[in-house]
């Protein structure tokens, strides 16, 4: 999720920040501790459904802008980040589909603006060394074509030290959120989780908007590297929850929420909030991760979820096996049940990109194997 997740929160927060009524929020005192931070914001937001509705909106006016002008090449640029915003935050990846038919229908193929769009699509779902081709072909390099290449290289744990070092000199120069969000998540990726969580705290007093997104997004970052990265849940359970209380539909943070609620033994509601976002979604996750918590007591219905997962996954590692590779190959390893596929994905991940992450899911996936 790196690449797409960064690149996506920049999105939100230039297209959907202002999504809402006019912003009156002021920003936060700036946090010095962790022991001062709590969840780091307290302005208002507006709510989640009328922010997706906001979000559907202006994306429904802005085809009917690119219908009536198919070469109205900013339109293009706008549809696009919009479907892939809702991607992200939604699970919506027929939208891969859509963005990918305009970012290949073009005009004028040897434009930077056009080849730009292109990497920004291809990055999204991981196919790294094209989206990085189309960055190299540009005859101009722009703020936009630097910025993705730098979030390329973090997604696949290369040059951190360099992106740090110029992602530092920036955020210094030009304090805001998006320059201190960029900051902390390379601090992140080089295991400086104090100082990310402190960067990614810093980056929400800077956001004066109402629009959820930015917000829940950041919350959830911090969450996944307390939990994920870290190895302290207890850390990310508030953040998880503060994530779905200013996005209730964010699929990735419900399942990620889910998943800490069933360990202490709030099975329950971790099913509950499971089944809200389900069927909303082309995510998978929430119908695998359902099928394992109800299989020792509705075992039917547990395996009718795992095979809706099944399905979902073949049909995603088909279009975009780059961008599913990973959480293919743990499901697959798991309740999938087939730990030789889970292992074929697990390489092929690595071979994608060689991050501390896919060698763990390798080898991971190389011992359940092994066992069968």
């Amino acid at each position: 999720y790196l690449a797409s997740s960064i690149r996506c929160a920049m999105l939100a927060l230039s297209l959907l920040a202002g999504c809402g009524e006019e912003s009156t929020v002021q920003p936060s005192p700036q946090a010095e501790t962790l022991e001062d931070v709590s969840l780091g914001f307290h302005g208002p937001t507006t709510s989640g459904p009328t922010a997706i509705g906001n979000l559907n909106s202006q994306l429904q006016g802005r085809q009917a802008v690119l219908t009536r002008r198919p070469r109205d090449e900013a339109a293009k640029d706008v549809v696009v980040d919009l479907l892939l915003t809702r991607t992200q935050f939604f699970g919506t990846y027929r939208d891969f589909d859509h963005a990918f038919r305009i970012v290949n229908k073009v005009q004028a193929p040897q434009r930077d603006g056009v080849k730009l769009r292109q990497a920004q699509v291809l990055a999204t779902v991981h196919r790294f060394a094209e989206a990085q081709s189309r960055l190299d072909d540009m005859s101009t390099q722009t703020v936009a074509s630097k910025a993705l290449y730098s979030t390329i290289q973090i997604a696949l744990g290369a040059e951190l030290k360099v992106q740090r070092a110029e992602r530092q000199d920036i955020a210094d120069r030009y304090p805001s959120y998006a320059n201190l969000v960029a900051l902390a998540s390379v601090e992140s990726a080089l295991g400086q989780y104090e100082r990310a969580d402190r960067l990614y705290v810093k980056a929400l007093s800077y956001y004066r908007d109402v629009s959820p997104f930015p917000v829940a997004w950041v919350q959830f970052q911090r969450g996944v590297m307390w939990a994920e990265a870290a190895g302290q849940p207890e850390r990310a359970l508030p953040l998880y929850r503060e994530a779905v209380a200013r996005l209730p539909a964010y699929v990735v943070a419900n399942v990620h929420l889910a998943e800490l609620e069933a360990e202490p033994g709030d099975r329950e509601q971790a099913i509950a909030r499971l089944r809200a976002v389900e069927k909303t979604t082309d995510d998978p996750e929430p119908s695998a991760l359902l099928g394992e918590l109800l299989m020792d007591t509705h075992p039917v219905e547990a395996q009718q979820f795992i095979e809706r997962a099944r399905t979902m996954y073949d049909h995603l590692l088909d279009r975009f096996p780059e961008a599913f590779a990973d959480h293919g190959a743990e499901f697959f390893s798991g309740p999938g049940g087939d730990p030789a596929r889970a292992l074929q994905l697990a390489l092929s991940n690595l071979e994608n990109r060689s991050t501390p992450r896919a060698f763990i899911v390798a080898i991971e996936m190389a011992q359940t194997a092994e066992r069968f």
